[in-house]
């Protein structure tokens, strides 16, 4: 199967590159290319290798892993071969377990290679987005972005420091401060500094190449903006050695940066075969440090090695990964590119690899299929991801290679799944303990997030208001959708609501309980969604079956806040003397009659595509080409269709709804028919969440949207049944 998935890869690859790029004169480059240059690459890729070998026997020294640095390069190096066979992550991971059984954890190997991808990817992020505000978006310290950036940063960090000191307890502060400094906390800013240079000389070597094939005059900082986002790409850990993914991103990244794409991609050609004949210099290193210094510290690596750091932080970070992504997920960044904006969320880097880390824990202790309450779960993944990868072939087979359909839609699916994954891998590792976790990181945000947007809206000016995409009434937190934010703010609701508070609390106590609860219900208000209504109703009804007491203390505290709000707002506006225009922060009822006619002309125009194309659909991105063509203005065209199922039916057709939709809604149907959800609050969750998408979905297209499919993981997995797995440590 992986011989196949890779065979496929390498093809699709190929034809991209083929579709939108001169491989001719790419090679026309390399063919060029002055050998000095050549040779000083290649230096810089053979360091970047050696510097790797260090880097992993540092996390492994952290670990009580002590194999030496000769041992350490053998493995390091070896386990990048295998990264190059199959997946990077999974080819890293699997070989290092084996190279290592003999003498140290397996779970170590597999928790520093995550943890090797979780700070690179890190820094190389930040340095790429650096790259995109400083030299494309041209953002210096001006006031508005400048507003933006550090209120988005202030609250993410704000957030994590409240739930550390106001919402962990002592226990798990100090599991928290044992593990960290015992182990990579101590080498903390060494490891930074170890990956920091080896960036630099990855990054040395594709622009000696550049230059070696373009001469100096290349050079510039647009060139070494290309070069990042190239290097952000070949990093992404579902990837043979960054082949493939580094030369189409390469294409891209310098054609967006208006240098030559045929320029990027031999580059990238280029520091791929550099990197192949470094490994085999690297290989033969090995071979002869073998014969003239033998490994006489087996036995010594053997007795020094020590276990139980690797399940303990598996432990922790089945527990801690989810209430960070929580918060993480509340901020969309905007990315300014030649044609607009791109938005990235700020938990994709952490979900991805922490995603593929508990994926691998989860099938080397065989309990992919248990996990889930439903054996059937993952057939549904499966099947979900076969008709959208099914659907952008039709698409690629109709009107050829859409960049967006390819970005948000087919690798999209990959990130959603990792979403799922930190989801059930809480649930099944820490059970109730895991959810109340999570859900007191969303206590903390939801606090912390009114807060900000309150108090901003008021003293900020219409520049960094417009910045923030908060120059309407309309609140829409750090998601830059007021829609959005209604759909984040229901879909974590059930987590406060059902899983903390005592159904037998009184007084004081009983109402404090239901405080966060009302308080979202007030911010679904303001955000001024009329989808959201809908659903708030039903959670309402659901809300009354499993707590009475509570959902009616809830609603109390809602409009208590809203009120508060209005009668300050009001107040504030008399005292400043200034226009209500000026200080229109407040989302009135006058504000939901208008209905903006784009949602109403995808929704003809999806029915229209649909019909044409009823049984498999007119493939991924069908619907956005066709809207791009028109060369209309914005305001004039729909670029989605409003409406989850119709979207499906558009562009995968019958065989795409009945494979993604069929399946949940006879779970739900069955899950609601029982009633078990009246005292079970996962069932009750479940049922909560499908609701909300149900009915949002008629109005928007929600189907990508990050935190339904983590909390369908926390929802659909079934509690502590890997916690014996895990406590049974893979040390041979």
């Amino acid at each position: 199967m992986a011989r196949y998935v890779k065979i496929a890869t390498v093809l699709f690859t190929l034809l991209v590159l083929v579709a939108f790029v001169n491989v001719r004169e790419s090679f026309s480059y390399l063919y060029g290319v002055n050998i000095y240059w050549v040779l000083l690459s290649l230096f810089f890729v053979l360091s970047n290798q050696i510097l790797s070998s260090f880097r992993f026997e540092i996390f492994l020294r952290t670990f009580g892993q002590r194999i030496g640095f000769q041992r350490s390069h053998a493995v390091n190096i070896y386990s990048l071969l295998a990264g190059m066979a199959f997946f990077n992550f999974f080819g890293q991971s699997v070989s290092r377990t084996l190279l290592v059984k003999d003498i140290s954890d397996a779970d170590s190997a597999v928790i520093v290679t995550a943890l090797e991808r979780i700070f690179s990817l890190a820094v190389l992020l930040i340095a790429s987005l650096s790259a995109v505000f400083f030299v494309v978006g041209r953002v210096s310290f001006d006031y508005a972005p400048g507003v933006m950036l550090s209120s988005m940063g202030a609250f993410v960090l704000s957030s994590l420091i409240f739930v550390y000191f106001f919402q962990l307890s002592g226990r798990q502060r100090a599991e928290l401060r044992l593990v960290f400094s015992s182990g990579f906390g101590r080498k903390f800013f060494l490891i930074i500094f170890v990956i920091f240079i080896m960036h630099l000389l990855m990054l040395g070597a594709y622009l000696a190449l550049i230059v070696g094939m373009a001469g100096v005059d290349v050079f510039s900082a647009k060139a070494i903006f290309a070069t990042l986002l190239t290097m952000l790409g070949a990093s992404f850990p579902i990837s043979f050695g960054g082949w493939g993914i580094r030369e189409v991103s390469a294409g891209f990244a310098f054609g967006a940066a208006n240098i030559s794409p045929a320029l990027g991609v031999g580059a990238g050609i280029g520091v791929g075969l550099l990197s192949l004949i470094a490994l085999a210099l690297n290989v033969c290193g090995i071979w002869a440090a073998k014969r003239c210094f033998p490994d006489q510290e087996l036995q010594l690596a053997r007795a020094r090695s020590r276990t139980g750091y690797s399940r303990r932080l598996i432990l922790l970070l089945g527990w801690i990964v989810a209430p960070v992504v929580v918060v993480l997920m509340m901020v969309q960044l905007p990315i300014p590119i030649a044609s607009g904006k791109v938005t990235v969320n700020l938990a994709d880097p952490l979900a991805i690899v922490a995603g593929m880390t508990f994926i691998f824990v989860i099938i080397q202790r065989r309990a992919w299929r248990d996990i889930w309450r439903n054996h059937y779960v993952n057939w549904w993944l499966l099947g979900s991801a076969a008709v959208v990868l099914l659907s952008f072939l039709i698409g690629y087979v109709q009107f050829g290679f859409l960049s967006w359909a390819f970005y948000n839609r087919l690798i999209g699916i990959g990130i959603l799944f990792s979403y799922i994954v930190v989801g059930a891998f809480l649930t099944a590792l820490w059970g109730e303990f895991g959810a109340r976790a999570v859900a007191k990181a969303v206590v903390s945000s939801a606090i912390l997030i009114f807060v900000f947007e309150y108090i901003l809206r008021m003293i900020l000016g219409r520049d960094a208001l417009v910045a923030l995409n908060w120059a309407g009434p309309r609140w829409s937190g750090f998601l830059a959708n007021p829609n959005s934010y209604a759909f984040f703010l229901l879909s974590v609701l059930p987590l406060p609501f059902l899983f903390l508070g005592s159904r037998h609390w009184t007084g004081l106590k009983a109402w404090r309980d239901a405080a966060i609860p009302g308080l979202i219900f007030a911010l679904l208000y303001l955000t001024g969604s009329r989808a959201a209504f809908g659903s708030v109703a039903v959670f309402l009804a659901i809300f009354l079956m499993f707590d009475a007491r509570k959902t009616i203390r809830t609603i109390v505290c809602g409009g208590l806040y809203l009120v508060m709000i209005f009668t300050l707002n009001e107040v504030i506006i008399f005292i400043v003397n200034v226009g209500a225009g000026d200080l229109q922060i407040i989302t009135r009822p006058d504000d939901f009659s208008t209905v903006q006619s784009d949602r109403i002309l995808s929704m003809v125009e999806g029915w229209k595509m649909f019909i044409s194309h009823p049984l498999l659909g007119a493939g991924l991105g069908a619907f956005y080409k066709s809207q791009v063509e028109l060369n209309l203005p914005l305001s004039e065209r729909a670029l989605i269709i409003h409406n989850s199922f119709l979207w499906v039916l558009a562009e995968m057709g019958i065989v795409g709804f009945v494979a993604i939709f069929v399946p949940p809604i006879m779970w739900c149907v069955r899950t609601f028919r029982k009633m078990q959800w009246r005292k079970d609050p996962y069932q009750c969750g479940l049922l909560l969440i499908m609701s909300n998408a149900a009915i949002m979905g008629m109005a928007h297209e929600l189907v990508y949207q990050r935190v339904f499919w983590f909390m369908l993981g926390i929802f659909l997995a079934r509690p502590f049944i890997m916690r014996k797995q895990v406590n049974r440590l893979s040390h041979s």
